[in-house]
């Protein structure tokens, strides 16, 4: 059998994406699998183009963010032992920037 881009070479194996016959030269092994590299590159071609897709900008990631973390601020705010905990550090602490909860507020996210 003969290489399908390398006629006077013997082939070794065929692509398990499209069963080309290729010689050592054009087959690229992955798990297993033995591709030819016009198969390969198109397969890492969609791939890239569906990743691509798949992330969001960054504006949208920003935005995300600030509600999951909008979310954790009422979390935390709805617990009776958080408000108890910062009720006793502002009578303590009441010129203190302990007293503050560092995550702030769902306004100033």
């Amino acid at each position: 059998m003969e290489c399908h881009n390398h006629p006077d070479r013997e082939a070794v194996a065929n692509c398990s994406f499209c069963g080309k016959a290729i010689c050592p030269e054009c087959s690229v092994e992955i798990g297993g699998n033995v591709y030819c590299k016009d198969c390969l590159n198109d397969i890492i071609a969609k791939t890239m183009v569906q990743e691509e897709a798949m992330v969001d900008s960054p504006k949208e990631t920003v935005e995300k963010e600030q509600g999951i973390i909008g979310q954790e601020i009422i979390m935390y705010d709805d617990s009776a032992s958080w408000r108890v905990l910062f009720g006793i550090l502002e009578g303590l602490y009441h010129n203190h920037s302990v007293k503050e909860d560092i995550a702030g507020s769902v306004e100033s996210i």
